[in-house]
């Protein structure tokens, strides 16, 4: 399960999974600014312990412009939490001031820092976020978001040798969100992307950098030939959309961001998080088996769980391009808003 803590973001990253729960930098008008109050956070720990999660995972917006980040950060570690910031390491100069002189591996406290290309950021942002890279260190890991074909990884081994990172990436697919625009790849350019994705794992771990995948890679935009490879390149890979369960300020749930506008429900209105997520299985299953390709209704890779095929946001966008834009409606499913 992630919490969002806030919905304030200092970026305006183009295929932000978030776009529709977040102020972006670039927009003048969204949503209304929203921090979770410690009193809801105190909620959703007692949520965690009575769902014997142990990892306590923290998103935005950027989640250090909450005005008690420190605070929030230090009652997790007092009731014993790991937890995991998901940031784009513009931190505010007090946070990073104030995290150089936390004990961040013995308050079991990490940072996994959403990484683009140069281009897409300022010389001063980018000076910015290396700072906040070397206060974490090997507490630190880098994520990158693939949304265009011709993608490139390998400004990263520097990025890592240069601000002491661990040597692994986060890799994901940005993928559509249902009721909004975004940026993300067609479905159709997946298999040059496979490829090119085997031969840039092949670069990095010739520097000792190692992959890993979130959910949403099929597994046929591999070549049959280049899975070795891949597993040999990576701390491993498995095909699989599972539904991380966001959960916003108020303590509102969705599946997962592309999904943010289907079926919100209160997580207190469940026991814990296993009956929450037998919630949303039953609710996604028929969507899921799907696939995002016709070949998927066939596919005997899905028919035994070795694929999860591809994202179920995905489906949606494609059968609602289709013509049946109320697919949401037709699945029995409830919308937050306009879908």
């Amino acid at each position: 399960m992630n919490l969002i803590i806030t919905n304030t973001c200092n970026r305006a990253c183009p295929y932000c999974f978030a776009r529709s729960r977040v102020n972006l930098s670039d927009t003048q008008t969204g949503p209304t600014t929203q921090h979770i109050s410690l009193d809801n956070y105190e909620k959703y720990l007692r949520f965690l312990e009575s769902s014997k999660i142990s990892l306590l995972k923290l998103l935005g917006g950027e989640p250090t412009l909450h005005p008690e980040f420190l605070e929030i950060v230090s009652r997790a570690h007092q009731r014993g939490f790991e937890t995991l910031v998901f940031t784009n390491g513009l931190w505010p100069r007090g946070i990073q001031d104030a995290i150089r002189s936390v004990p961040t591996a013995e308050w079991k406290l990490k940072f996994l820092f959403n990484v683009n290309e140069p281009n897409l950021q300022t010389t001063a942002q980018l000076a910015h976020a290396k700072e906040s890279m070397r206060i974490a260190g090997l507490q630190g890991s880098c994520g990158f978001n693939i949304y265009r074909e011709e993608f490139d990884l390998q400004f990263i081994p520097d990025l890592i040798d240069e601000t002491g990172l661990d040597r692994g990436l986060r890799l994901g697919l940005a993928s559509p969100i249902v009721g909004t625009v975004n940026s993300f790849l067609d479905g159709k350019s997946f298999k040059a992307i496979g490829m090119r994705l085997v031969e840039q794992l092949s670069k990095l771990e010739k520097r000792n950098v190692l992959g890993s995948f979130d959910c949403g890679f099929p597994l046929c935009m591999f070549a049959e030939e280049s899975l070795g490879k891949l597993v040999l390149n990576s701390r491993g890979f498995q095909s699989v959309c599972s539904y991380p369960i966001d959960v916003g300020t108020d303590l509102t749930a969705w599946p997962c961001f592309p999904l943010s506008d289907c079926e919100n429900v209160r997580i207190l209105n469940f026991q814990n998080e296993a009956e929450l997520r037998a919630h949303y299985t039953s609710r996604l299953s028929g969507i899921r088996r799907m696939g995002i390709y016709e070949e998927c209704l066939t596919c005997k890779f899905i028919e035994r769980g070795q694929c999860c095929g591809g994202c179920v946001a995905r489906t949606i966008k494609d059968w609602a391009a289709k013509g049946d834009a109320d697919i949401i409606g037709k699945l029995g499913w409830t919308a937050s808003r306009d879908a």
